[in-house]
């Protein structure tokens, strides 16, 4: 009886603390609430980007999910992807992410345009914080920044020079294209070089003067930056030394004597083939039926038509103050004056001369269709062959104050070539080089022999003194005629 008494006394006591021992408790009762909310009321996106819309919960502990909604706040459809998607977190995952991408329209105002977001549905056991909705606003693409760090290179070689420009991207988002401009004078006014998306560009072919460039930043809807810091490229050093035609691409090359620096100095000409080099000017024949005598300055500027109306003008030669040819059709070699003038016939009837070279006084030409090496003296009204049997189809010639250099071209596609050299009497013949590749063009400097390989498209040097042949420039579209100065 006494040890009933105690536990009714004892049931007594913690029904009066207000403990309930019997019955149905919370089961949350003094935990934390487990709730799932925007980490943040307001999220920004620039037009055509996509937000990254971050949503967070209380508790990382277990699985869980809600769903995320976008709806119109002054945005429209036509304004961003609309969006309805559950967000999961896994155990341990505090924070998930909700994209809304944005569309490029055009019409967004400076203050933006609001889209509404919306969570609800928790999963199980969890609740909206008090953080449920919030707007993300689209702001229109922003105008670019200029790029900076403009900077310009000169860039020789075997390749035609150019300009490499480059510079750091503009730091505004939204930049899709940039644009280059150049001026010739400090400050503009511009025109366009070119478009590209990368923070380079190649000017091509370099600009023969002083140039000035620019570049600006666009973005997709064509609206552009201030330009950017101004530089200025000096005109590329182009080869000299040693000229040469390409006869297929119809282009007059330049290169320094070891074949560096190649670059074209006149580009469309009809056929050129022979070449001559004084000072200041190059000088070709176009080889056609109706051909024509060129010039040009040594930089490629200022090309000039000085005779027309030749019969497939071949080789030429030039002197101080007279330019000489042969025209192969019509059998006959001409002069003219430095620019074009007073046109006359020195000599006629030969068999399809070809080749020309001038040492002093005296003319020299191959005539092809005969194999031999003719000579005719300025000052005087004779014509005598040099030598005969040279080799089947000399189509080169060059001299100095000692020797003729010929090339005997072989056979068509093959590599039968020879290099020959005789004295200007025509005596002590001599071979220089054999198994040469359809050589068309010879040119002989103070300490270098050069001639042409048509089938090998390259330019080849040998030392006057003796040794090997060496290829200096490759690459090119059927080299024929050559000029080299001392």
């Amino acid at each position: 009886m006494k040890f009933r008494n105690s536990f009714i006394s004892l049931v007594s006591l913690i029904v009066v603390a207000g403990v309930t021992v019997i019955g149905t408790a919370p089961a949350s009762a003094g935990k934390a609430a487990k709730t799932i909310a925007f980490a943040s009321a307001n999220y920004n996106v620039t037009e055509g980007d996509t937000a990254a819309i971050t949503i967070t919960r209380s508790v990382s502990h277990g699985p869980a999910s809600v769903a995320f909604a976008t709806s119109d706040g002054t945005a429209g459809s036509s304004h961003y992807g609309s969006v309805t998607t559950t967000v999961s977190f896994k155990s341990g995952q505090s924070t998930a992410t909700a994209s809304v991408t944005s569309i490029k329209v055009g019409d967004v105002p400076s203050s933006g345009l609001t889209v509404n977001l919306t969570l609800s549905s928790p999963s199980r056991n969890w609740a909206l914080g008090s953080a449920s909705t919030a707007t993300l606003t689209i702001y229109p693409m922003p105008v670019p920044i200029a790029p900076t760090g403009l900077s310009a290179t000169v860039v020789t070689g075997l390749t035609i020079p150019h300009v490499a420009l480059a510079w750091n991207a503009s730091p505004t988002q939204g930049v899709s294209s940039y644009k280059v401009y150049s001026a010739t004078t400090a400050g503009g006014p511009y025109s366009v070089v070119g478009n590209t998306a990368a923070t380079s560009y190649d000017v091509t072919p370099a600009p023969r003067v002083l140039t000035y460039f620019v570049v600006a930043a666009f973005n997709d809807y064509g609206v552009g930056s201030t330009y950017s810091n101004e530089v200025s490229a000096q005109p590329p050093v182009i080869g000299s030394g040693l000229y040469w035609s390409n006869f297929s691409n119809g282009t007059i090359m330049a290169a320094n004597p070891d074949g560096t620096d190649a670059t074209a100095l006149v580009t469309g000409e009809a056929a050129p083939w022979g070449v001559a080099v004084n000072a200041t000017n190059v000088f070709w024949t176009n080889e056609t039926s109706s051909g024509t005598i060129m010039r040009a300055n040594l930089d490629g500027s200022n090309v000039t038509t000085l005779v027309t109306g030749q019969s497939n003008p071949y080789g030429i030669a030039i002197d101080a103050g007279h330019i000489y040819w042969t025209n192969y059709l019509s059998g006959t070699v001409m002069e003219s004056s430095l620019d074009g003038a007073d046109v006359v016939t020195l000599v006629s009837g030969e068999n399809e001369p070809t080749a020309l070279a001038l040492v002093g006084s005296k003319l020299y030409w191959t005539d092809v269709a005969s194999n031999r090496i003719r000579e005719f003296d300025l000052g005087g009204t004779t014509v005598q062959t040099v030598l005969d049997n040279v080799g089947a189809y000399p189509f080169a010639l060059a001299a100095n104050a000692t020797y003729l250099y010929w090339a005997v071209t072989g056979t068509n596609g093959g590599s039968d070539g020879t290099i020959m050299r005789a004295d200007l009497s025509g005596s002590n013949v001599t071979t220089l080089a054999s198994g040469q590749a359809h050589p068309q063009g010879i040119a002989v400097g103070s300490n270098n022999l050069y001639w042409s390989n048509a089938n090998t498209a390259s330019i080849t040097r040998a030392s006057l003194t003796g040794g090997s042949a060496t290829t200096v420039v490759s690459g090119q579209s059927l080299p024929a005629g050559l000029a080299v100065s001392s």
